[in-house]
């Protein structure tokens, strides 16, 4: 009776569930511990974000350990591969989707190509890794050094110019003719990129015409409101999601607040806008100036130092 008394117990113990609360995304604290300031580790394996140094944050994507081993101080490599990030020197993190290694080979130092064609990103020199969806081969032929063409129409990205790449979805053709050099105008209005001025392009989503008429030089707004990008500023044009009009009055040159609640995205200080999915306000209260944690437990980035 008693053996059977504890076969009993030890398959309830077994079937029984274990609740435990799951942690945000993009947490200070690491699945094993406390991170080291200044970098990050997010609990869903999926999006795991590892500091790769004591600056900035890893790219999402992007964790310190391989599928191999530890990684080369400074860069990084996800376990998953279909979303394979190896550095690609000993600075800044690779882009998201580019890897150390080709299809064919190892790449040149200091540029990257992801071993899937739907992702191909071959670097177009020896600073800086491609953008995403940019290819070193266009459809009809090599691309001129510094430029990048992808062969997918759906993702074309024509360079706008002999320095950086062009952004995703700019295309050097508008719908209306061609566009003047160093910006660009996608010819799908679902991805509508028009240039904001003679150096830069656009950032994705940006557009010269706002819903009301032509926006000021230098900013942009989408006619989308799924996708509003209001200029913060006579600089950069606003990062994707960032609008100038906060949902309950203006806000603070330089910072930005997108009316849609689940892409909301607060300054963090007086220079560089916030990144996609930060806000200013916790769920717990407010955060420390120069940092944002997302009241959005599905996007949540915490800040992870004061720069």
């Amino acid at each position: 009776m008693g053996f059977t008394f504890l076969r009993l117990f030890a398959l309830a113990m077994i079937v029984s569930p274990v609740f435990v609360s799951a942690a945000p995304l993009s947490v200070r604290q690491t699945t094993t511990g406390p991170i080291v300031p200044g970098t990050g580790t997010s609990p869903n394996p999926d999006w795991d974000h590892n500091g790769v140094g004591r600056g900035r944050v890893a790219d999402p994507h992007v964790a310190r350990q391989t599928t191999t081993g530890p990684i080369i101080p400074g860069t990084g490599t996800s376990p998953n591969p279909d979303w394979d990030h190896n550095g690609v020197g000993r600075g800044r993190v690779a882009d998201p989707h580019v890897a150390r290694q080709t299809t064919t080979g190892p790449i040149v130092p200091g540029t990257g190509t992801s071993p899937n064609p739907d992702w191909d990103h071959n670097g177009v020199g020896r600073g800086r890794v491609a953008a995403p969806h940019v290819a070193r081969q266009t459809t009809t032929g090599p691309i001129i050094p510094g430029t990048g063409t992808s062969p997918n129409p759906d993702w074309d990205h024509n360079g706008v110019g002999r320095g950086r790449v062009a952004d995703p979805h700019v295309a050097r053709q508008t719908t209306t003719g061609p566009i003047i050099p160093g910006t660009g105008t996608s010819p799908n209005p679902d991805w509508d990129h028009n240039g904001v001025g003679r150096g830069r392009v656009a950032d994705p989503h940006v557009a010269r015409q706002t819903t009301t008429g032509p926006i000021v030089p230098g900013t942009g707004t989408s006619p989308n409101p799924d996708w509003d990008h209001n200029g913060v500023g006579r600089g950069r044009v606003a990062d994707p999601h960032v609008a100038r009009q906060t949902t309950t009055g203006p806000i603070i040159p330089g910072t930005g607040t997108s009316p849609n609640p689940d892409w909301d995205h607060n300054g963090v200080g007086r220079g560089r806008v916030a990144d996609p999915h930060v806000a200013r306000q916790t769920t717990t209260g407010p955060i420390i100036p120069g940092t944002g944690t997302s009241p959005n437990p599905d996007w949540d980035h915490n800040g992870v130092g004061r720069g």
